[in-house]
C-alpha cells in the first residue's frame, strides 16, 4: 500500500488509503487514515479547547485560551486543521462552529502513544512513574485500578481478568 507525506513548517502528516488501491488527486482526507500526526503548539491548544467544549466558534476558542494569538490567527489554524482532516465546521447564522472529527476518547489513546514514543522514548513504565511522581497522592481504589491494570499488562493482550 502507498503512503503520502505531507510536511509542513512546524508539523508532519503521513497518510495511507484506507483501501488497497494507489493514491490520487480525488481522494478526500474523509477517505484517507491519519496514521501519524504531530501538532504545532497552537494546534495541539485549539484541538485542547475543542475537545473540552465540543464545538466553538473562533471567538469561543479565543475566550477559552489562557494565553490566545489574535483571532485571525485561530481562524486560520482552525482552517489548517480542517485541512488535515481533523476538525468540521457548520455555519451559524454569520459564525462557523467547529468541532472535532473524533471525541476525545477516540483520540486520546493514539495521541498518548504519540507522547510516550516522543517524551519518554517509548517506555510505559517511564510515563507511568512520571504521573505517578512523589506529589501524586492515590486513593485505595485507584491503586486497585492501577493494579488490575499493571496485572493485565503482564499478562498480555489475550488473557481477560
Amino acid at each position: 500500500m502507498s503512503r503520502c507525506v505531507w510536511e509542513g513548517p512546524v508539523n508532519r502528516i503521513e497518510i495511507a488509503p484506507l483501501f488497497d488501491s494507489e493514491l490520487s488527486p480525488d481522494y478526500s482526507l474523509q477517505m484517507l487514515k491519519i496514521s501519524h500526526l504531530e501538532l504545532s503548539r497552537r494546534e495541539s491548544q485549539i484541538m485542547d479547547v475543542l475537545f473540552r467544549l465540543g464545538s466553538a466558534s473562533v471567538a469561543d476558542v479565543l475566550s477559552a485560551m489562557d494565553d490566545p494569538p489574535a483571532y485571525n490567527s485561530i481562524r486560520t489554524t482552525l482552517g489548517i486543521l480542517e485541512k488535515k482532516g481533523l476538525v468540521t465546521h457548520h455555519k451559524d447564522g454569520a459564525r462557523f462552529i467547529y468541532r472535532t472529527r473524533e471525541s476525545a476518547a477516540r483520540a486520546g489513546p493514539g495521541v498518548l502513544k504519540n507522547m510516550v514514543r516522543t517524551f519518554f522514548g517509548g517506555s510505559a513504565p517511564k510515563a507511568v512513574a512520571a504521573l505517578l511522581d512523589e506529589s501524586a497522592h492515590l486513593s485505595d481504589a485507584e491503586y486497585r485500578e492501577l493494579k488490575a491494570a499493571l496485572e493485565k499488562a503482564r499478562r498480555g493482550d489475550g488473557e481477560k481478568s
